[in-house]
């Protein structure tokens, strides 16, 4: 009786066994069936997904390139009112400028045709009367002085009008042979009374190895270099103290130099601008315009003017001009 119960015993736990056995299988079936489903479950989401941010990007995209156009012609519609802005402004300074050269051209015209004719009467009325006889030497020296005078005025006069001319770009430079001895033998003479006020020593120009000098030929526009000579040496003899002595020298070589030595030292606070418009320093009457014509009128001839302050107590200013062609 004990060993029936102790069979049925087993057959029902193996009955019981192959139950759990199928079941488990099934169980497994059932897994691997949910886990291909998800999978392409999780596929579908993947491509859906993609798509969605396809569409989202390619919305993005045409937002931005509508985004950047808008912003192209925004842009483009500012430039052109700057641009407008810049035209309109532009027109009235063409328009202010024309005035100005109006006025620059009435202005040449009265200092020219009167002005200058009137001075220029006045000199030959003076030479005239130098040639009555019966003047007394005191008549003779008063015109005399006069004329000098009347001379220098023209000078100025000849200045404003070739300056007025180089900065309006209107000049028409008509270089010769000059011996520029000559000239500034000239220029001594017209201002021997400002250096004689002075006490000034001014020895004959030198040339090579300290000798006399007697010629030196330049290739120069005259007017020009008679006014550059004389604003130069004025320059140096208003700033020379009262007894010293000032120098001019010439030197050939590739180029012409003249040099114009003098004791008195140029300020400091003027020497990078000494040649620019307008800059003086310790003269009542000083306008700045000499050493700025100066410069212009040399550059115009193709000439250049150099300034030397390296020596203290003194100034040396050399003015370069062209030798002649055919030298």
């Amino acid at each position: 009786m004990g060993s029936e119960t102790e069979e049925a015993r087993k057959i029902v736990k193996k009955q019981l066994l192959t139950e759990l056995q199928t079941e488990l299988a099934n169980s497994r079936q059932l897994i691997a069936s949910l886990t291909t489903q998800l999978n392409i479950m999780k596929t579908k989401d993947s491509v859906q997904n993609h798509r969605f941010k396809e569409l989202a990007f390619n919305s993005s995209a045409h937002e931005l390139i509508i985004y950047q156009q808008q912003n192209t012609i925004h842009e483009e519609r500012k430039h052109e009112a700057m641009l407008m802005q810049e035209v309109e402004s532009l027109s009235k300074t063409i328009s202010t400028l024309s005035a100005e050269m109006k006025l620059i051209e009435d202005k040449y015209h009265i200092v020219n045709h009167d002005i200058r004719g009137a001075i220029v009467m006045w000199l030959n009325t003076a030479d005239l009367l130098l040639a009555e006889p019966g003047l007394s030497q005191q008549g003779v020296q008063i015109l005399r002085e006069a004329k000098a005078s009347g001379v220098s005025i023209l000078g100025f006069v000849d200045m404003f009008l070739s300056l007025s001319k180089i900065e309006c770009g209107d000049f028409e430079v008509a270089l010769e042979v000059v011996n520029a001895v000559d000239v500034v033998m000239s220029v001594i003479s017209q201002n021997k009374k400002i250096i004689n006020d002075k006490q000034l020593s001014l020895p004959p120009p030198s040339g090579a190895h300290g000798h006399v000098a007697k010629t030196c030929y330049i290739y120069c526009c005259l007017s020009m270099t008679n006014i550059i000579l004389n604003n130069l040496l004025v320059n140096a003899i208003e700033a020379s103290p009262v007894g010293a002595e000032i120098k001019v020298a010439f030197e050939k070589n590739d180029h012409r130099k003249i040099s114009i030595h003098n004791f008195g030292e140029v300020p400091e606070t003027i020497r990078n601008v000494f040649f620019d418009k307008f800059v003086t320093s310790g003269k009542r009457n000083g306008t700045g315009i000499g050493t700025y014509s100066a410069m212009l009128m040399a550059k115009a001839q193709n000439g250049d003017i150099l300034a030397d302050f390296s020596e203290p107590g003194a100034t040396t200013i050399t003015i370069i001009f062209q030798k002649p062609p055919e030298i």
